[in-house]
């Protein structure tokens, strides 16, 4: 009988090591867990769409951010996210929520999880 109780408990704390391991936590881990509510007013979504104007992943000497490997994948990478901005841009007027946020980058995460651009699927 405990030789039974041990070996489930082994086996539970064996799965949820793996999990994390493999990163399944990621993907099920609900993103309305300590759900807030954000304060998204015109000037808010103004910045945003601003900021997906703005050209992304150039080099950044003050940081010593190299910039994108080359310009097609620089130009792949700035469509993720100007996709994720402008997602945000219709969701949060609609829900000002911090789970839409996270919920948006979550789903962005997801499509794209290769850290090699030249392997990177495109949203």
């Amino acid at each position: 009988m405990l030789v039974k109780v041990l070996a489930t408990i082994a086996v539970v704390l064996a799965s949820f090591v793996l999990a994390g391991v493999l990163g399944l936590y990621f993907y099920i881990w609900p993103t309305s867990l300590q759900d807030q509510s954000l304060a998204i007013t015109p000037e808010v979504i103004e910045r945003l769409k601003a900021l997906m104007h703005e050209r992304k992943f150039d080099p950044d000497p003050s940081t010593f951010y190299p910039g994108a490997v080359d310009e097609p994948s620089r130009a792949v990478a700035q469509a993720e996210i100007d996709a994720v901005i402008d997602s945000l841009i219709r969701q949060l007027p609609r829900q000002p929520r911090k789970s839409v946020v996270l919920k948006t980058f979550k789903v962005a995460l997801a499509a794209n999880n290769s850290p090699d651009p030249k392997t990177a699927t495109s949203s």
